[in-house]
């Protein structure tokens, strides 16, 4: 068992820092494995794979919407090799993500980070939950402009964020996913947090919009984090640069109507 883990580990390390989406299946001892760029792993095969590791080596993450109500926070570092994240249920996923206008981008969130960040940038004027969750932050990123981010926290540990959104919706339930959030200046960010890393969300589910239903391993060694203060500082900055550019998409109908309004 312990050269199976080692053989995932050594071809993890190998891609995990990759700038692209990766996927790379392998086979070991006789076990089907899915690799992604992100640093984490999942049995491909369907059966049930508990027995398979030692579950001394690894934890499941706690729920993490109690304590901490900023915007980055600080984590202590798993004492165990290994994070198990359970995956989600097909119920939790929105029906037509796979419609919804989307790209990929990546980012350096701290400049002592060795990796970058993983989001979707979602275009259209409002957004909706894309996972449902069981509980929510809403934390302010531009008083002045009443901007935000959202957290949304779920039953498996993970975290959902969306930003910059405005006009939070007043009776926001974000149990069922499709729900309106909010409004956005014509594209928002959407990532999938576990701890202060991100992971892309073709690791979670598949090109057809079904949920992997493989737990998903984490190395806890590539998710100790001693940048919380320099890890905001990067996050705010990296917002601000997207807020500048919205700022500077013109709504030609506006200006359009003001100008008539002045004949």
């Amino acid at each position: 068992m312990k050269h199976f883990i080692c053989i995932a580990m050594l071809f993890l390390t190998s891609i995990a820092f990759s700038q692209k989406p990766f996927f790379k299946r392998i086979k070991t001892n006789n076990v089907d494995i899915a690799l992604f760029s992100d640093g984490t792993w999942q049995y491909i095969s369907n059966y049930d794979h508990s027995n398979v590791l030692d579950t001394s080596l690894y934890e499941n993450p706690p729920i993490s919407f109690s304590g901490c109500k900023k915007i980055i926070c600080s984590y202590t570092n798993s004492k165990k090799e290994y994070t198990r994240i359970i995956p989600f249920l097909q119920k939790d996923v929105i029906d037509n993500k796979t419609s919804q206008e989307y790209q990929l981008e990546y980012y350096k969130e701290s400049s002592a980070d060795s990796f970058l960040q993983v989001r979707m940038k979602l275009f259209g004027k409002s957004v909706s939950i894309l996972f449902s969750g069981i509980a929510f932050d809403i934390l302010s990123i531009d008083t002045s402009r009443s901007i935000y981010l959202l957290k949304v926290f779920h039953s498996n540990g993970l975290q959902t964020w969306y930003y910059p959104v405005y006009n939070i919706e007043k009776n926001l339930n974000v149990s069922k996913p499709g729900g309106l959030l909010g409004s956005t200046f014509g594209e928002c960010f959407f990532e999938i947090r576990y701890k202060n890393r991100t992971f892309a969300v073709e690791t979670f589910i598949d090109k057809n919009n079904n949920i992997k239903p493989n737990p998903i391993f984490i190395n806890n060694k590539d998710f100790i984090d001693n940048n919380s203060l320099s890890r905001e500082t990067g996050f705010f900055n990296n917002v601000l640069k997207a807020k500048s550019y919205i700022e500077n998409k013109y709504d030609f109908n506006k200006l359009l109507e003001q100008e008539i309004k002045k004949q």
